[in-house]
């Protein structure tokens, strides 16, 4: 059963990116206890089902990853973990749960720097920033977009510098 639902996966990945066959695919690397696989389908690919509006069906995921991977201390596990608190923190936000989507905007943070991950670094400061501007709390908007820049700055990446 384990190889028919590896197959299955595969081939629904293989297909588009159909909202759909990513959760199907999700789900049958699940079933094949490719709890990785499984984690890494919905988190990859967490921004396009955001915005096609599955915001439900892939909150649950994300959560279950979450909590399968934050144990582990491997580089590839937490940067999983911080993809997917990302990812909620996304979710939330276009919810417009604020409160919820900063708390896990701070953990998206806290996993990527604990393995240095620059791009992650930028890109939850970038988050926070935008939370923070939901809650027309203007000045800590501006603080995390002062960090983004500083940070662009010392790495000297004038793509970032624009953002």
């Amino acid at each position: 059963m384990r190889s028919y639902h590896e197959r299955a996966a595969r081939y629904y990945l293989s297909l588009d990116n159909d909202p759909e066959h990513v959760l199907e695919a999700s789900y049958h690397f699940n079933e094949a206890g490719m709890k990785e696989e499984s984690a890494k389908v919905i988190i990859d690919k967490a921004d396009d089902l955001i915005a096609k509006g599955f915001w439900e069906m892939i909150e649950d995921p994300l959560h279950s990853a979450i909590h399968s991977f934050r144990r582990k201390t491997q580089p590839s596990a937490i940067h999983l973990v911080a993809n997917a608190h990302s990812a909620i923190g996304n979710l939330y936000r276009e919810k417009g749960d604020c409160d919820q989507a900063l708390d896990h905007a701070t953990k998206c943070l806290k996993y990527f720097k604990q393995i240095k991950d620059i791009s992650g670094i930028f890109d939850s400061y970038n988050l926070i920033a935008g939370i923070y501007l939901c809650k027309n709390d203007i000045e800590k908007s501006k603080e995390y977009n002062e960090q983004c820049l500083k940070m662009a700055e010392k790495h000297n990446e004038d793509y970032l510098k624009a953002v």
